[in-house]
């Protein structure tokens, strides 16, 4: 290829995502891409009874070469939808599956709120179903998606919706076994803003909803900061509950004997009277006990959250359960948890047979500290990346519909694992990119000013070893001289200069070929045959950082801090430099697109501290399991 000699001579650059980048390579082929065939629609089929929907019988797959989502317009000053409609509507309308062509819609949304189906409640819609069917492209509900978070009423709170559904998918809270439609419907959980409950005035009693009784937003705001914070420290207690006693009716069966598994001690379970029975005499001791304990307290503090039915299967207490970081409880006999068609909760949650309720404190004693640990671990991800709030639970529904219509060999894995299928494109798959990629690896090399000259030998050594597909040079500040004369590369190489972050060597470049990434510094000494190695050893450790020098993070007793090491290490480590490391591509998306700013930020403003060690050390471990980093020599490469 031809020899790069000074910047100013560089061939025009194109600007991606803020960096401007020349690429010094052979034009690389065209791509041909063959138009879609237009599939012809699908013949209706014949009319049955919606108990009997399937995907393959209710669902027409043809509109679905991709997942395309069309909203019904909607004007968001319109009364007759609720605050929680309209957060799920504006969150699918921002959503990247988008379409403003209902004929070209894979998924159709309602701008009709069906969201509460209680007759009882100011927030039913009666003329929902005549809305519903006179949408103009209902089509007898085909390929729509209808939600609803509360159906029946006073006293038997059954399932039914009171609406027409036709072929309609339903999105569901409280879902039971014995209306379900496997594989066709959508499980929710339910959820409500918290100050929108204390303003409807729903009865405490009917939905048992403890945040009912915050309205107040700087509150609100308090709560949310605790209750994050509690999910990350040890618990002192083995089981939490503070709820409603139900004398009778739906739930009564469990609720009513609750209170006879409070032990005052590692079991704080209290229950109180609905407010209109408070002052019967039976009612004054239970009253006296639960007032002794904060809601907020026995929650944060309980290593496993009770989650008792309310009078519909489902339970805000579930929520509030994954937030604060308590492992679920669920007692409802054929309750379907949300999400349940994807997500494991035999990770993150425990299922007890209302019948049973005698064998629940042996069985929540006999799990060990790693277990509730590693569950523990599980329910904080599982809130923050489906159900942190209204609009991520809408976007989550989607996920599920995609995951569905699009199945992929590792769909199961990629929703219960971190990132989470949401920060996924729809055709990858984490560690198994090399079905659509070649094998390979980029050399990422960040350079300077002041160092470029060690690219001289540093150039040659990578480019003859194997596997490499491309070379790319991030400059963190500005050329003010020429380049060296780069030679021996027959493979493309691409020069960016930007902002002198540290973070940028992570950054997920366009121009990155093959599966992995080489990060390395311009100041390390390497020979084809380290490089090789490292590859190698990769290849059969793909989810895990392969490097050349390690580092650890010690506890300092005297401090009574962690402290960062990379020197003196007496052969013992728990973390690898990214002066010269190699890792999966995708962790390159994560730590861009996934990990929090924050962390990006302590990293820019601690530049060359070892903060971006840290950080993707840290990053990686979160996403695979814990599994160590692996160290090839682990001595000194840095000139």
């Amino acid at each position: 290829m031809d020899e790069l000699v000074v910047l100013s001579t560089f061939a025009n650059p194109k600007t991606i995502s803020g960096f401007q980048i020349w690429e010094y390579s052979a034009s690389a082929p065209q791509l041909r891409i063959s138009q879609p065939t237009n599939v012809p629609p699908v013949p209706s089929a014949p009319k049955l009874n919606s108990s009997q929907c399937h995907m393959w019988n209710c669902f027409d797959y043809s509109r679905c070469s991709n997942l395309t989502v069309y909203v019904y317009p909607y004007n968001p000053s319109d009364s007759s939808i609720s605050p929680k409609y309209l957060s799920i509507l504006n969150a699918i309308s921002s959503s990247p599956y988008i379409t403003t062509d209902p004929t070209q819609a894979c998924i159709l949304i309602p701008n009709v709120d069906t969201l509460d189906r209680d007759v009882r409640s100011n927030r039913y819609l009666r003329n929902a179903n005549e809305r519903l069917q006179a949408l103009p492209h209902w089509n007898g509900g085909l390929n729509h998606l209808v939600w609803v978070l509360y159906s029946g009423t006073y006293p038997h709170y059954d399932e039914e919706v009171d609406l027409d559904l036709g072929k309609a998918i339903l999105a569901k809270a409280s879902m039971g076994v014995d209306t379900y439609r496997t594989g066709f419907d959508i499980s929710l959980p339910l959820f409500l803003k918290e100050d929108e409950a204390a303003a409807s005035g729903k009865a405490a009693q009917d939905e048992d909803w403890p945040g009912a009784y915050i309205s107040d937003p700087a509150l609100l705001a308090i709560r949310e900061t605790k209750w994050a914070e509690a999910a990350n420290t040890t618990k002192s207690l083995l089981v939490g509950f503070k709820g409603t006693h139900y004398w009778a009716g739906k739930g009564s069966e469990v609720r009513s004997a609750l209170h006879l598994y409070h032990n005052g001690n590692d079991s704080i379970i209290v229950t109180n009277c609905p407010p209109h029975l408070r002052k019967h005499s039976r009612c004054k001791a239970d009253t006296a006990l639960f007032d002794s304990y904060d809601y907020d307290s026995v929650l944060t503090t309980s290593t496993f959250s009770l989650c008792p039915r309310g009078r519909r299967l489902g339970s805000y207490r579930f929520l509030e359960s994954l937030r604060a970081g308590s492992i679920p409880v669920l007692l409802g006999d054929g309750y379907i948890p949300p999400f349940g068609e994807w997500i494991d909760w035999t990770k993150a949650a425990v299922t007890i047979p209302e019948s049973r309720l005698d064998m629940m404190l042996p069985t929540l004693r006999s799990f060990s500290t790693k277990q509730t640990y590693a569950m523990r671990r599980q329910t904080r991800f599982f809130y923050e990346m489906y159900f942190s709030s209204n609009a991520q639970i809408a976007r989550t529904t989607l996920e599920v519909l995609r995951s569905r219509l699009f199945p992929r060999p590792e769909v199961m894995a990629e929703w219960n694992r971190y990132p989470g299928i949401h920060h996924l494109p729809a055709d990858s798959s984490p560690f198994l990119r090399d079905r659509k990629q070649p094998r390979g690896y980029t050399a990422v090399i960040t350079s300077s000013t002041r160092t470029v000259d060690n690219l001289r030998t540093l150039l040659p050594a990578i480019g003859i070893a194997k596997g490499l597909r491309a070379v790319f040079i991030l400059l963190l500040d500005a050329v003010a001289s020429p380049l060296p004369t780069f030679q021996h590369l027959s493979v493309p190489l691409y020069i960016t200069t930007a902002h002198n972050d540290l973070n940028n060597r992570f950054y997920p470049f366009d121009q990155l070929e093959g599966d992995a990434i080489l990060s390395l510094n311009d100041t390390v000494s390497l020979t084809k045959k380290d490089i090789e190695l490292a590859y190698s050893v990769w290849l059969h450790n793909q989810n895990r950082l392969v490097g050349f020098e390690g580092a650890a993070h010690i506890w300092d007793e005297t401090g009574r801090k962690w402290v960062y090491r990379d020197r003196d290490l007496e052969g013992w480590t728990s973390m690898v430099l990214t002066n010269a490391v190699m890792f999966h591509r995708d962790y390159a998306e994560m730590y861009t697109k996934v990990m929090p700013d924050s962390i990006r930020d302590v990293v820019d403003l601690h530049a060359y501290e070892g903060c971006q060690d840290i950080a993707m050390n840290f990053l990686v471990a979160h996403a695979n399991g814990g599994k160590e980093p692996i160290v090839l020599n682990n001595s000194r490469i840095s000139t």
